[in-house]
């Protein structure tokens, strides 16, 4: 990546954050927090999850108060009441988990959002090419996948022509070429006068595409800096406060190869379309041995959203298609956290019911509830939580960890995850890794369906792609690159094995 550019010294001060101080209850989330966002440059904010990032960014488009410390905007300093202000000073901000209404369609949302006044061919269809994307304007919200419903969050932001874009982790659940495009995209928007304030955990972004760099650790800035002065070894120090390493342990023999322990069969699985903006389901045929796991990349909506719901518990009994081995029990995973993984307002001891429907027993052992709970905070690093806390009061990476654990707590034989590591820091990254990698260990299985190239090239021991409802040859971990992989993900008849 040669995107990073210094920013000229003639570039004014946007936005200057100066001693701000965010508490909830014991915890101090922002410690006296001060850095400046130059105007016309991407400026990035790293941290683990709790490092105070998202009260940070809360505070700045005034959806919470500081208790102490104030901003300036352009020099003069400024009270952000709430994010109808925020926006008339022209702020944006694109959030990690998504604000769409998803009983109403694209444009409807975008309506909601920009008022009237805007046009989808000579507004939305631009910044749609831009983007590269091509989403509907009738297609119903709730039937987009979540990389779809992150590209309609962006293209509103954009559209209101901010001065200031905010975007919380908006390459986590994009392929390696949309979120290149997208960093891209980024980039041209600050030479047009917008100035980007980003949340990443993705360090290649951070030094390939900013131009500033503030790390938080533990609520406090540890430190502010030129993205050309520093490395990826130098960041993660920082952020974590010592150095990290890659230790997932895999085992190198090949398990799958020399057994017919068959968990799961799918041969020649189609679906019917249910609406404009489903992917039918087109003669998928794969398999899942004890011990293995089988990697699922593509990009957004190319049938990864149905196939994860055939495999649902509710469907697949449904799909002759599909044969379970022995007394297989299958968990999913939802791709969505927030709307699909848990029930917000329950406590974190409720939400582990969800995984209890299969017990029949009319009575609920709460201290047995409990206890299990404290076991997964303790044994899966969940912070920011009690046993009588609400799933919504955890950040983004602790409900991920802590949905990881309840997953895995349940012992399944088959487990599918949908961007298991979606919005967690490098720590609880290489944390799920571990706890994914050791899991298939003992006889499981993983259907991991991931947009992160990577992290199925790492954790994958076969691996294939969606495209537009076909899924393609599984292959080897060994025998796939990620130049293959890009090809497939654009190409439904897979042309590139054979070349």
């Amino acid at each position: 990546m040669t995107e990073t550019s210094t920013p000229p010294s003639s570039n004014r001060t946007l936005l200057q954050v100066k001693q701000l101080c965010k508490k909830y209850g014991d915890t101090l989330a922002c410690d006296r927090i001060s850095f400046s966002i130059s105007e016309k440059t991407i400026h990035c904010v790293l941290g683990e999850n709790g490092a105070g990032k998202s009260s940070l960014m809360r505070s700045i488009f005034g959806l919470e108060q500081p208790d102490s410390g104030y901003l300036c905007w352009n020099g003069e300093p400024t009270i952000i009441q709430n994010p109808r202000a925020a926006r008339d000073k022209g702020i944006a901000m694109v959030f990690q988990e998504f604000s769409l209404v998803d009983e109403m369609t694209v444009i409807e949302n975008l309506y909601l959002y920009l008022g009237p006044t805007f046009n989808w061919e000579h507004d939305v269809l631009p910044v749609q090419k831009m983007l590269g994307t091509k989403i509907k304007p009738l297609a119903l919200v709730d039937e987009l996948s979540a990389g779809e419903k992150q590209q309609v969050e962006i293209i509103r932001s954009i559209l209101i022509s901010p001065a200031l874009l905010i975007l919380d982790e908006p390459t986590s659940i994009l392929t390696t070429e949309e979120a290149k495009h997208l960093m891209q995209t980024l980039r041209s928007l600050t030479q047009n006068g917008i100035t980007i304030l980003l949340i990443t955990h993705k360090l290649e972004e951070a030094i390939g595409y900013s131009d500033q760099i503030t790390v938080l650790r533990r609520g406090k800035v540890v430190s502010n800096m030129l993205a050309c002065d520093t490395t990826k070894e130098d960041l993660a120090e920082l952020i974590i406060g010592s150095n990290l390493t890659r230790s997932v342990n895999r085992e190198k023999k090949k398990r799958w190869e020399t057994n017919d322990n068959y968990l799961l069969s799918c041969k020649r699985l189609s679906t019917k379309q249910r609406s404009m903006t489903n992917t039918q389901l087109k003669e998928v045929t794969f398999s899942l041995r004890a011990g293995e796991i089988l990697g699922v990349g593509g990009m957004a909506g190319q049938g990864q959203a149905e196939l994860n719901s055939v495999l649902s518990s509710n469907n697949i009994i449904k799909f002759s298609q599909i044969k379970l081995f022995r007394n297989v029990q299958i968990f999913v995973m939802p791709e969505e956290r927030d709307k699909l993984g848990c029930t917000p307002n329950f406590s974190l001891s409720e939400n582990l019911l969800i995984t209890k429907q299969e017990e029949h027993s009319p009575w609920i052992n709460f201290n047995s509830l409990d206890q299990e709970c404290r076991n997964i905070l303790r044994e899966f690093d969940v912070r920011g939580g009690k046993t009588d806390s609400q799933a919504k009061t955890l950040s983004g990476g602790n409900l991920q960890k802590f949905l990881v654990g309840r997953a895995l707590s349940g012992n399944p034989n088959v487990l599918i995850c949908n961007n298991p590591t979606w919005g967690v820091d490098l720590k609880a990254r290489e944390s799920i890794h571990q706890m994914l990698s050791d899991y298939v260990k003992h006889g499981a299985s993983i259907l991991l369906i991931s947009q992160d190239v990577d992290e199925l090239l790492y954790l994958a021991d076969r691996i294939s792609v969606m495209c537009q409802g076909y899924l393609s040859p599984v292959l080897d971990r060994s025998e796939i690159t990620e130049v293959l992989l890009g090809s497939w993900m654009s190409d439904p008849q897979f042309k590139v094995l054979t070349s």
